[in-house]
Formats: C-alpha cells, sequence, structure tokens
C-alpha cells in the first residue's frame, strides 16, 4: 500500500537538522528552554493559496497579512548543557513590496515588521504555526485532486528569486517567586496610573523590576501575586506571595546564590517593600497559588473611629462574633473595573481593644475570608455590605488605618 503523505515540516526536519545541529553544535534534548527559530519566506508565492480561502472552512487570513506554512522543530544541548533548537520553517504572504514583514533591519524586533516596511507587525507563537498547519491539512484533507490540480501547477513551478530568512533566540519563561512585606503606606501593588502617569509613592511591582531587570536581561517581566492590597495598607507578617515571570531571560537558569543576592539588595534599598524566600520555582507555582483563593484566611489590623464612645459591653460584643457571613455588593471604589455582584464573605473573628484616653477609637484585629472588603465592612459602604459595624454597634463607623497582618 502506499505510504501516507510527508508532512511538510518533518520533511524538513529530516533534510536540516543534522546541517544545523553540527554548525550550531548542539544535540537534540527535548527538555531544553532555549530555543532558535529560522523563518523563511518567499514574495513571489504569496497567492499559491489563496483559492482555498474561498472554500467552506477556509483558512481565514490574519490581520495585517496572510501566512502559511509548516513547522517543524529541532531541540537540542550542547556538551551537556540544556538548550533547545527550534527551526520553524514557513512561506510567509508579502504585503510590503519590496521588503516582507518576516525580514528586518538589525535594530527590528523579531516576528515584527521593519520600521522601513509599511505593514503592521506580527508575531506568530511556534503553537499558533501547529494550529494553522493543521488547520491547512484538515482543509486540503477535502481537497480533490482534480480540484487542487485546477488551481496549482503539478509539479510547483521552479522559483527564480531567493528566500528571505529571518532568525530569533528565545527562552521558556523563567520564574521566581517569594513573599513580599510592604512597610510603607503610598506605595500600590502595581503602577496606579492617570493619563499615563504614576500616582502614589511608585509600586511593590516597580521596586522588584528595578532590582531583578538588570540581572534578568528580559524581554518582559509579569508580575502575579496571590490577592493584593490597596494603596494605603501595608503588608506586614510573613508577607504576601508573589511569582515573577520573566519573558526570554538571558540570566537562566537562576542560581540560589543569585536569588539570595537579589533579595538581600532588595532588603537594603529602604524603598518600604521587603523580600523573603526568593527562589527559581517552575511554572506550576503559578496555578497553585490560585487554588482555593477563597478559602484562605487573612488576617488584617485596623484603627477605627465610632461616632458613640465605645465601652465594655461594645467591646465585648465584637470580640464575640465568629463566623459571621456578610453579602457584599461590588464596593462603590471598584465599581469601574469590576462586575457589580452580591458575594457573600465569611468574617470568622474579631477582636477589639481599646485605644487608651479616647473612647471613640479601637484597634480591632480581624480574621477573614480570603477576598472580603475589610473597609467596607466597618463604613458600610452606603449600605453595600450588610451586616457591617455601623449595624452592629448602631452608629457611624469609619477605617483610619488598615494593616494585612498576615496571609494563610
Amino acid at each position: 500500500p502506499a505510504l501516507p503523505p510527508c508532512p511538510l515540516g518533518k520533511a524538513l526536519h529530516w533534510r536540516f537538522s543534522h546541517h544545523l545541529q553540527q554548525a550550531l553544535g548542539l544535540k537534540e534534548d527535548p527538555s531544553s528552554d532555549l530555543s532558535i527559530t529560522l523563518t523563511v519566506s518567499h514574495m513571489g508565492t504569496e497567492g499559491e493559496a489563496a483559492w482555498l480561502r474561498e472554500r467552506p472552512g477556509g483558512v481565514p487570513p490574519r490581520e495585517g497579512g496572510n501566512k502559511r506554512g509548516r513547522p517543524w522543530e529541532v531541540r537540542g544541548g550542547a556538551g551537556g548543557g540544556n538548550k533547545k533548537t527550534c527551526f520553524a520553517f514557513e512561506k510567509g504572504a508579502c504585503q510590503h513590496g519590496t521588503r516582507c514583514k518576516f525580514v528586518h533591519s538589525q535594530k527590528d524586533s523579531v516576528g515584527k515588521a521593519s520600521e522601513s516596511g509599511s505593514g503592521q507587525g506580527l508575531e506568530v507563537s511556534a503553537e499558533e504555526h501547529r494550529q494553522r498547519g493543521q488547520q491547512l491539512a484538515n482543509l486540503l484533507s477535502n481537497v480533490s485532486e482534480e480540484e487542487f490540480r485546477k488551481h496549482n501547477t503539478v509539479p510547483p513551478a521552479q522559483v527564480s528569486s531567493a528566500s528571505l530568512l529571518s532568525v530569533s533566540v528565545a527562552r521558556t519563561p523563567t520564574y521566581l517567586a517569594g513573599y513580599y512585606h510592604k512597610w510603607a503606606r503610598g506605595l500600590s501593588q502595581t503602577p496606579w496610573l492617570i493619563d499615563d502617569e504614576e500616582h502614589g509613592d511608585g509600586s511593590v511591582e516597580g521596586e522588584l523590576y528595578k532590582v531583578l531587570e538588570p540581572h534578568l536581561r528580559a524581554d518582559k517581566l509579569k508580575f502575579i501575586s496571590a490577592g493584593r492590597e490597596d494603596m494605603d495598607v501595608r503588608m506586614l507578617g510573613k508577607g504576601r506571595p508573589f511569582v515573577i515571570e520573566a519573558t526570554n531571560s538571558r540570566c537562566a537558569p537562576v542560581s540560589k546564590e543569585l536569588c539570595e543576592k537579589l533579595e538581600s539588595q532588595l532588603n537594603e534599598s529602604d524603598c518600604g517593600v521587603g523580600v523573603r524566600s526568593l527562589c527559581s520555582v517552575s511554572s506550576s507555582v503559578c496555578a497553585l497559588m490560585r487554588e482555593g483563593e477563597t478559602e484562605k484566611k487573612k488576617m488584617y489590623r485596623a484603627v477605627v473611629w465610632s461616632s458613640k464612645k465605645l465601652g465594655e459591653d461594645e467591646l465585648n460584643m465584637i470580640s464575640d462574633v465568629k463566623e459571621l457571613v456578610v453579602d457584599q455588593n461590588t464596593p462603590v471604589r471598584v465599581l469601574h473595573r469590576r462586575s457589580p455582584l452580591i458575594r457573600p464573605r465569611t468574617i470568622h473573628s474579631m477582636q477589639a481593644q481599646a485605644v487608651p484616653g479616647n473612647p471613640h477609637y479601637i484597634v480591632l484585629d480581624l480574621t477573614t475570608q480570603a477576598g472580603t472588603y475589610i473597609k467596607e465592612f466597618v463604613h458600610g459602604d452606603f449600605g453595600r455590605t450588610v451586616p457591617n459595624m455601623c449595624t452592629l454597634l448602631d452608629c457611624e463607623c469609619e477605617i483610619i488605618q488598615l494593616d494585612v497582618r498576615d496571609v494563610d
């Protein structure tokens, strides 16, 4: 029986991988984190498959230009090292006259159009290559030989112009994890931008990036945390878990010694942000941080003002509250970015202490379900959180200061 057609990607792999490995001094290693992508495009053949787009279920054009081809890979590492080489072959549909969007000047980013080109940038992941290649293969499986010969020359005509080649090097993302403290008020967790200007005294993310960027030398850093606190709230206790995702880091893997150095550098910077237990982790930690988020407990300490004087009876009543379920409508202050929903949250326990010399103030320690809006629980948010401290004490209440003492 006739053998099934060989995918172009595999054919190119078999034909060129050995030569490329010899030229680069690399051996195949599927577990490697380094990839080198070769993209081949040819400006004279961009219309060959245009007829396929007119058929039912045809491959839709990409924004900024059409693209088709087959991906193929060789992965490897040299000298026992852990490296990967990934060669992806494709023909690019050029829309730019004398310049193809897959060819770049030295200052261009790989996958983006040159400043001298007329088209927009186009970035394509290896996964998208595979998906579009499979989509095209499925489409061609329903095309008869007669229909194919009607639209294409068989065998293909010999081309007279050279193909264009671009090369990019990238690593899989590197992840650092730890716990951060925020000692100073006035720092947001991430930059707070209004009309492209940062407000406040900076951000936790910004202070971390200042230390990490020079060492990681990544194309992009992404800050991920287990929850967040407001700008005027400190993060104390053991700290809040966070992960930094570094895309295409030039410093990988990150050693334990470098993590200790970065941690010390940040803690000695007097920026209002501290870090502990900084270490290199796998990508699975990001998913673990989000598991069971609403089941976690968080501990807070607040300074609360009440319109009436509070005595021993009121303090004891507050401290006796256990497992109080409150219904919290989306707070007015975040309605612009969160959907209007009523969310039940549990106040597990409270402990109230008088402030000596002023019966209108108390120090309130709370243990709550994660996701509870503490400020709104204290002042009621115009009746959008019930019950609240105002209804419990039958008076007006306002929060003066708030700290996160710990995250369970």
